[in-house]
């Protein structure tokens, strides 16, 4: 899977109303989808500011509220965005954060960049969202057992579970693959059976298909080389 880490927004806020930052880093979004069409991008959080410590430098208590204001403003809205678009992901710093402000020691004198420790924390973050996937190769077994809707309800209960343990993970579904006849003699399966079983089969990649649409952190692996223009006869090689 391409991954495309956007790092930006910082030095647009305080500049420009965090609704316009937001729509710029979405309209850049979709301009590396159009050059990149399976990549996931993930949106680095603006991370907040704090006082500069270099004598004669300060900044007016006023100015930082508001700077660290509208970086939060823009938090929360990229925040909501992505929920709805599968391809793009958020990825937190919490670390940045305590109660009474930002962590200073994670940023240089400055106030605005990273100090050693916070660039490694941003790092580790960003790692951390790019190497963290779960892959369910499953269902297989419940198909002729189950529906297709029980089948797929109970994927993405699972996906919950995993979610509820790991919430930063990246939870990859896997299609669940044709069946074709068994060439064992004696083993030959009905016709009729396996006509169905691989349209139930198709009818629960369909529905995982539209589910994950409206969840971004579930993504579907897709398998159409098992499949020929028939749609229901998979490749062999023995």
């Amino acid at each position: 899977m391409e991954a495309v880490v956007l790092v930006s927004g910082t030095n647009d806020v305080g500049r420009m109303v965090p609704e316009c930052i937001v729509k710029d880093l979405f309209d850049l979004c979709d301009e590396i989808k159009q050059c990149s069409p399976s990549a996931t991008v993930f949106i680095s959080e603006i991370l907040p500011r704090s006082q500069n410590q270099f004598i004669g430098c300060n900044l007016r208590p006023e100015y930082l509220v508001k700077w660290n204001r509208d970086a939060t403003t823009v938090n929360t809205l990229l925040n909501q965005r992505v929920q709805s678009v599968p391809w793009i992901r958020l990825i937190r710093h919490p670390e940045f954060h305590t109660t009474s402000g930002p962590r200073r020691s994670l940023l240089s004198r400055d106030g605005l960049h990273l100090s050693f420790q916070g660039t490694s924390t941003l790092v580790q973050n960003i790692n951390r969202e790019l190497n963290y996937a779960v892959v369910l190769v499953s269902g297989t077994n419940d198909v002729g057992r189950m529906v297709p809707e029980c089948i797929v309800k109970d994927l993405f209960d699972l996906c919950d579970e995993i979610k509820q343990c790991s919430p930063s993970a990246t939870v990859f579904i896997s299609e669940i693959l044709p069946r074709s006849q068994n060439q064992f003699i004696g083993c030959n399966l009905r016709p009729e059976y396996l006509v169905k079983w691989n349209r139930d089969a198709t009818t629960v990649n369909t529905l995982l298909n539209q589910r994950v649409q409206s969840v971004p952190w579930i993504r579907l692996i897709r398998h159409p080389e098992f499949h020929t223009t028939s749609g229901e006869i998979c490749l062999r090689n023995n």
